[in-house]
């Protein structure tokens, strides 16, 4: 989630971060993750307008500049949290995780005539990974996270070695809609749907190769900046990327 820049910050932010995970059952053929995080800022950045806030992020393929999802500006904010499970399952080849997070937004009271109401906001994914070729995922105790696929043999035709090869699935949810009105006037606020698909191809261990599908639906925001998204939005894409790491 990106908060936007300003250069009139007059008062840093404090805040702190905390995750849990454990690995209740493991077998040659089943691993489980089960964990949880949290994060809260005690004290939002102060700038010239006050202590504000706009959430605000693109879908998992960037489209441009402007993001489509926000929750448009947020005034007087006391206190930001967040907080919620996450869980992961392997089965031989197949992977499945998921996670959620509420977001709460507290409000200063102190120079109001009318009390701000408090907000929160949800957001969720569910994604799926099978490996056609290579190693499946593993789990790493060093990160409590399940690793990328590995490969047995680097890509080599002349010899049948193809290196790792992956089909994934997502589907995500992000609910910026805490309520009407609530950075001004109009509906500021909006919500983003974002169904997924695509392949991950791994030649060696230090290149991947992605090609995505992904098809995208984010209601209507008075709170976008440009007034671009006025009406919702939604749409297609198909995204190929190649990743280098050393």
């Amino acid at each position: 989630m990106i908060v936007s820049k300003d250069t009139t910050i007059v008062d840093s932010q404090t805040g702190a971060v905390i995750r849990a995970a454990g690995r209740p059952y493991v077998s040659k053929d089943i691993d489980v993750h089960v964990g949880a995080g949290a994060t809260s800022v005690f004290k939002v950045n102060e700038n010239s307008s006050g202590r504000q806030l706009k959430l605000s992020d693109n879908m998992e393929v960037p489209l441009g500049e402007t993001s489509l999802l926000t929750s448009g500006a947020l005034t007087d904010v006391a206190q930001i949290w967040a907080a919620g499970p996450q869980l992961a399952l392997r089965w031989k080849r197949f992977l499945l995780k998921g996670e959620y997070y509420h977001i709460g937004v507290q409000r200063d009271h102190q120079a109001q005539t009318v009390h701000l109401p408090s907000l929160g906001f949800d957001g969720w994914y569910v994604a799926a990974n099978y490996t056609l070729l290579g190693t499946p995922r593993v789990y790493s105790e060093k990160t409590a996270a399940f690793t990328t696929p590995g490969v047995t043999y680097d890509f080599d035709p002349a010899t049948g070695h193809w290196g790792a090869l992956e089909v994934s699935g997502r589907w995500s949810v992000t609910d910026l809609y805490g309520t009407e009105n609530q950075g001004g006037e109009g509906v500021n606020g909006n919500q983003q749907t974002v169904w997924q698909g695509g392949f991950n191809w791994y030649p060696n261990r230090h290149i991947k190769v992605m090609l995505d599908y992904a098809h995208f639906i984010v209601t209507r925001s008075k709170g976008v900046s440009g007034g671009v998204n006025l009406f919702g939005r939604d749409g297609n894409a198909v995204v190929g990327r190649v990743q280098a790491a050393f």
